[in-house]
């Protein structure tokens, strides 16, 4: 089902498509933001996955709109760049590894056609998506955990590479959206979190509103979706009398692939680490669960890490998300020793 729109259609998914893409995919996500706030339970309940999402679309919009290049494999390339760099929270650097994977499939297949590609077709975007998969994947430590972003991406891909066997980009992005809307509508079934909040996956749900803006720009159509909101009040993000969970952004720069994995070594010790994202001189992104009896919010064992970081020549800044008012404001912002 799909409600018509005055927006005009881009049979071809060109730079100057690419870049309407993009606009869209800002303007629909705030529309949504608050909505897929509501829905995030899971791996922090720390109700930013719209928010992170949004600015890191933001992030690469800004940087598509610094420069008046038109060239498609130029335009996902900066959308890939503003992103990587502009990544905020969990699912935002996944988002970011999502346009790398366009951008680098992109770049790939200009080089076999000797620099003369044009457009995305069906194929490429099917392509571009199964290699999102991929690094997404990698990004996140290897695991993949169903009913999350990821089971959506997947549904998305398979349906997009099933669908472009008939070369039609507009079959092909329709098909990716809606196996993404049923793919969502399934992961309370394989997250029991999910299901206990009566909620979808909020980083599905964030990814589905980017597909269905790609819909809206090569169609001109978007598809019409139920509005996802939580079946049950939700519990409190986080309390005072609960064990702390951080969510830790660091951006290394430049970060060998040896130093990535000492600093993997360094985090392991504070607690266990639901996701870690390394990739040279991009954002990097932890999520901590402190072990029981891990008094890992006392300030002096955050300043360590910082200390651990600095003995491995690299520059790190540390933020934090919502804390109690009762803690430390030292909690929030760990010494930046770069420029």
């Amino acid at each position: 089902m799909s409600e018509p729109m005055s927006d005009p259609r881009h049979p071809a998914l060109d730079g100057t498509a690419l870049r309407e893409w993009a606009h869209a995919a800002v303007g629909d996500l705030i529309t949504h933001v608050d909505e897929i706030n509501r829905l995030n339970v899971f791996p922090v309940a720390d109700n930013d996955t719209g928010t992170n999402m949004l600015f890191t679309m933001r992030a690469a919009l800004a940087r598509v709109d610094s420069d008046d290049d038109r060239d498609l494999v130029a335009v996902a390339r900066s959308l890939s760049s503003g992103a990587l760099q502009g990544a905020r929270g969990n699912s935002g650097v996944i988002l970011s590894q999502i346009l790398r994977g366009a951008a680098e499939v992109t770049a790939s297949a200009a080089v076999d056609t000797g620099g003369n590609l044009s457009e995305i077709d069906g194929r490429l975007l099917g392509a571009a998506l199964r290699h999102g998969i991929g690094l997404v994947v990698t990004s996140m430590g290897g695991e993949v955990v169903p009913g999350t972003i990821v089971s959506v991406l997947q549904a998305a891909a398979d349906a997009a590479e099933f669908a472009a066997s008939d070369g039609d980009l507009a079959d092909t992005v329709t098909a990716a959206a809606d196996a993404a809307a049923v793919a969502l509508d399934k992961t309370p079934g394989q997250l029991a979190v999910l299901a206990d909040a009566g909620v979808v996956d909020s980083g599905g749900r964030g990814l589905l509103v980017l597909l269905d803006a790609l819909c809206r720009t090569v169609t001109g159509r978007a598809p019409a979706r139920p509005a996802y909101e939580p079946a049950a009040p939700l519990p409190p993000a986080m309390s005072t009398t609960a064990p702390p969970q951080f969510e830790v952004m660091y951006h290394v720069h430049p970060c060998s692939a040896g130093q990535a994995e000492r600093l993997r070594a360094v985090l392991d010790d504070f607690g266990d680490l639901a996701g870690v994202g390394f990739r040279l001189g991009r954002p990097v992104e932890c999520l901590l669960e402190p072990r029981s009896g891990n008094e890992f919010h006392r300030p002096r064992d955050l300043a360590d890490v910082a200390d651990r970081l600095a003995a491995l020549d690299e520059d790190a800044a540390i933020r934090h998300g919502p804390r109690p008012a009762s803690w430390p404001r030292s909690l929030g912002l760990l010494p930046n020793t770069g420029p």
